[in-house]
């Protein structure tokens, strides 16, 4: 819309400079003459023409006048608001306060420095502090992206850039006059620089970190190529061994000297290049007397070197912006509004949940230790587009209370692959009480993230979604086909307010309940760390004669016997880990070979040789 009332402009200037211009004024009157007399006027007589140009001109006039008038008027208005704003609104927060007082100073050579790791909002604090205190000031707010920038030609080049792109003087709009616009702009076009730039204007140098893209660090943090040789330990008391090693050490030398040699030329590169842009910024600071605020990752750059650098060689401010709840919201919200959804219905239930978490997770997090926004960003990102795909597969079948496990069982998957402690997850029982089986397969050695997600209010109500969904984006792997399945396993599990109970009271009377054997392996393992063993072994042998073994397997319709006493091997040898518990293990054992019918199973772990041993002792009874 600015560029067409441009163009506008530019045709009416034209239009009353060519009008002026007398040699050019009698070339159209022979031509018009001319075509009135061949009748090429289309019975338009020249008067009409004539008067129709004065129409034009007219109009062109009016136009130009009324542009000014409209400049002016927007103007007085800019600078009416902008004293408004500046006297009657209300900073709300510290670091309004300081980089107000900062931006208002008129002699401070001062920089205002923004650190904080990524994700954390630096970027959107600065500009939604600009956007709502200085839309409307005439202030000239210049941003520079620092990505790449390795010289201090290159950091002028992007500023004259910037300049031009802000410059709204009349000798700019000469350019969208047609035909003569670019020849006479280009004429007069004037050198931008920074004597160009008023005073006390307002530069933004943003992603400083990535002026080297792995940010710097100090030789002394990298690792070295240096190893000592095993092969020659001890060896030495023979002749041919000991010119051997002295070989080797001097070929470890010159291995060790390179490689330092190359360090620290690496850093002193890095170094430079980040020095250049320090020494520009402070010149624009300190000699053109302007406002600078720098946007930095602290955590890339290095806090050594912001301390030596920015406030050693730069006089600086600091603010350090940390994750908090408008943070979270914040990056949610950017995740939903990039992503472009099949429905608003799905968008929304999706929203809600965000709305729902956002301040338990945060909570999560910070007990965890793991603030750092890239990981929320790859679970933030990795929930939305998997419960979107879920949504648009079930919509009906998909409760609120799904959504929110799925939530926290990616979660889990995000930190647990961090502590590579995946190997359990896809033994759970889809639609079981996360917790329970997290105790269960000893997920909770990772003691700081089992206490991290037992701090959350939901945590009793968080179910297994199943790997197949809650992973396959995070773990890269092919989308599950089988939806409804997945989703009909989870809500027709019908153990998971005995789990919830077991949870809250190892102790319960088990008798009257129906349990699988992930159920019995908890309790026997809860009662052996309370030195309750032996009672729970009673209680668990009196459950196991009046049930049936095959019970203990969930899914089992289609399994023989066999198949039957396969499963409940391996998954004892998956849970409890190599413990013995004897007497539960003996009735077990006892009731896989009645129904077995054989004497020996095949199998490589321990629990097989527990069974084939009691297997060969019932054996000998019956047949004695």
């Amino acid at each position: 819309m600015i560029l067409f009332f441009k163009v506008i402009l530019g045709f009416s200037i034209t239009i009353i400079i060519l009008y002026e211009v007398d040699k050019l004024k009698k070339a159209i009157k022979n031509t018009l003459l001319f075509m009135q007399t061949n009748n090429l006027t289309f019975g338009l007589e020249f008067k009409d023409i004539l008067n129709f140009s004065f129409v034009i001109r007219k109009l062109s006039l009016i136009y130009i006048i009324s542009f000014i008038l409209c400049i002016s008027l927007v103007i007085v208005i800019r600078k009416t608001i902008d004293i408004v704003v500046t006297y009657r609104t209300k900073l709300s927060n510290p670091f309004e306060l300081s980089l107000s007082k900062y931006l208002k100073s008129e002699n401070d050579k001062k920089v205002y420095l923004v650190t904080g790791e990524w994700g954390s909002g630096k970027t959107y604090i600065v500009s939604n502090f600009l956007a709502k205190y200085f839309r409307f000031s005439s202030r000239k707010i210049y941003y520079i992206s620092c990505f790449g920038l390795e010289s201090r030609e290159q950091v002028l080049r992007e500023i004259k850039e910037q300049l031009e792109i802000n410059d709204n003087s009349f000798l700019n709009l000469l350019q969208y006059i047609p035909v003569v616009g670019q020849p006479i702009y280009s004429l007069f076009k004037q050198s931008y620089s920074l004597s160009n730039v008023k005073r006390n204007s307002i530069f933004i140098f943003d992603d400083f970190e990535r002026i080297s893209s792995i940010g710097l660090r100090s030789p002394s943090t990298r690792n070295s190529y240096y190893r000592k040789s095993p092969f020659l330990n001890n060896r030495t008391n023979i002749k041919e061994f000991e010119d051997i090693n002295k070989e080797f050490e001097k070929i470890q030398e010159s291995v060790t000297r390179l490689q330092k040699n190359e360090e620290e030329s690496y850093y002193f590169e890095n170094y430079q290049r980040y020095n250049v842009v320090t020494g520009f910024i402070n010149e624009l600071a300190e000699t053109y007397n302007q406002k600078v605020i720098i946007i930095c990752n602290v955590d890339i750059l290095g806090y050594e070197f912001v301390d030596v650098v920015f406030r050693g060689k730069l006089d600086c401010i600091t603010y350090t912006k940390t994750v908090d709840s408008q943070t979270m919201l914040n990056l949610s919200n950017q995740i939903l509004d990039n992503y472009v959804f099949s429905n608003t219905n799905i968008k929304y239930r999706i929203n809600k949940v965000f709305q729902l978490v956002l301040q338990d997770f945060e909570n999560l997090i910070e007990i965890y230790g793991k603030t750092n926004l890239r990981h929320a960003k790859s679970i933030f990102q990795s929930y939305v587009e998997t419960a979107e795909f879920i949504l648009n597969k079930n919509t009906n079948q998909i409760s609120d209370n799904y959504l929110i496990s799925l939530f926290y069982n990616i979660v889990t998957v995000k930190y647990l692959t961090d502590e590579r402690k995946l190997n359990y997850l896809e033994h759970m029982n889809i639609g079981g009480n996360l917790g329970f089986y997290l105790e269960l397969y000893n997920v909770r050695s990772v003691e700081k993230f089992f206490r991290a997600l037992s701090s959350s209010k939901y945590f009793s109500t968080l179910r297994w979604t199943g790997i197949q969904i809650s992973g396959y984006w995070l773990l890269n792997m092919t989308k599950p086909q089988e939806i409804k399945n997945l989703i009909d396993e989870y809500n027709n599990y019908a153990y998971t307010n005995i789990e919830n109970e077991i949870v809250l009271d190892e102790n319960k009377e088990i008798s009257n309940d129906e349990l699988l054997l992930e159920h019995i392996l908890y309790l026997m393992k809860s009662s052996r760390k309370k030195g309750t063993e032996n009672e729970m072994s009673e209680k668990v042998v009196t459950y196991l004669q009046s049930h049936n073994i095959k019970s203990l397997i969930l899914n089992n319709k289609n399994l023989d016997s066999k198949e039957i006493a396969y499963h409940i091997l391996e998954k004892i040898q998956l849970i409890t880990g190599g413990s013995i518990y004897q007497k539960v293990f003996n009735e077990i054992f006892k009731e896989i070979h009645m129904q077995n019918g054989t004497e020996k199973m095949e199998g490589t772990t321990y629990i097989y040789e527990e069974y084939n041993q009691i297997a060969s002792t019932l054996r000998a009874q019956t047949t004695s």
